[in-house]
């Protein structure tokens, strides 16, 4: 689920999937699948903390580049710094 490149997801996508994720957690718990269980457990911290990361871009509270979605809380994968008000290095 953790996307190489930072991307911005809207909210009700992040609830939505968080909400599937539990769906899937539920199920692998009955079944007695820890594997799944643990994977689909960091799927799920990955989709809150990018729900959270969104919240403060939406509110204003962190900026997020305008092309690739990389904000200050999560840079580009090879890093970055800003460039412009709306851009980061990697972008202009």
């Amino acid at each position: 689920m953790a996307a190489a490149q930072p991307a911005l997801y809207t909210l009700a996508e992040l609830a939505v999937t968080a909400e599937s994720l539990l769906a899937q957690l539920d199920k692998a718990e009955s079944n007695g699948n820890w594997a799944d269980v643990d994977a689909i457990k960091a799927d799920l911290d990955y989709v809150e903390q990018e729900y959270e990361r969104q919240r403060r871009i939406a509110a204003g509270l962190e900026t997020a580049c305008a092309r690739c979605g990389c904000s200050e809380s999560r840079a580009c994968p090879d890093g970055c710094v800003w460039a412009t008000a709306t851009l980061c290095s990697r972008c202009v």
